[in-house]
């Protein structure tokens, strides 16, 4: 027996709307976008299922929503983001009834949780695990010195990057001291 299929919900919505709408700023009709995504990622959506998507009709899965962040040269956290033109404007994603979307966008870069929790397990659970954090001013800012040690709650404060075309290097401001730091970087405190 089939279950009852899940109903878009707001994200799903958002996702259709960037997609239409990042299209369109591009110039680019169903049939082009459909032919970059297929030369660009291999992935396969043809002009019909764009447009089905757009129109709310067809749901995306996690590899198309990166295929088409690639076929439209963005973030897929720029098709995830609800469009608003103010930093307090209130927005609905999935899971929750309204959030700012500063706070939204602080939950796709991982900064931030969007419901109650500790903004330290998300922040430290948001990480791909080839960045280093174990430093120890990030054990003593963390509390993993010791059993005694109170692990703190920083505040983050912000989230850097530079490329000088080859290599990217980046810094996520925690407290006051930056704490995230690439591998082979000596100390972290960058």
């Amino acid at each position: 027996m089939a279950g009852k299929k899940n109903e878009h919900g707001a994200t799903g919505a958002t996702v259709a709307e960037n997609i239409a709408r990042l299209r369109t700023d591009s110039r680019l009709g169903y049939a082009e976008l459909s032919r970059r995504l297929e030369e660009v990622t291999g992935r396969s959506i043809p002009p019909l299922g764009l447009r089905r998507i757009e129109e709310g009709e067809r749901r995306v899965d996690v590899d198309d929503i990166v295929a088409l962040a690639i076929a439209l040269n963005v973030s897929p956290n720029a098709l995830l983001m609800p469009l608003s033109r103010t930093a307090n404007a209130r927005v609905k994603m999935t899971g929750v009834e309204s959030v700012s979307a500063l706070n939204a966008w602080h939950f796709l870069e991982g900064m931030r949780p969007l419901r109650d929790g500790r903004g330290t397990d998300f922040i430290l659970g948001s990480l791909p695990q080839f960045i280093t954090i174990d430093s120890p001013s990030t054990r003593l800012l963390l509390g993993r010195q010791g059993n005694q040690a109170e692990r703190a709650e920083p505040f983050l404060i912000s989230k850097q990057s530079e490329s000088d075309g080859h290599e990217t290097n980046w810094a996520i401001g925690v407290g006051t001291q930056s704490i995230f730091y690439r591998e082979g970087d000596d100390d972290g405190d960058d």
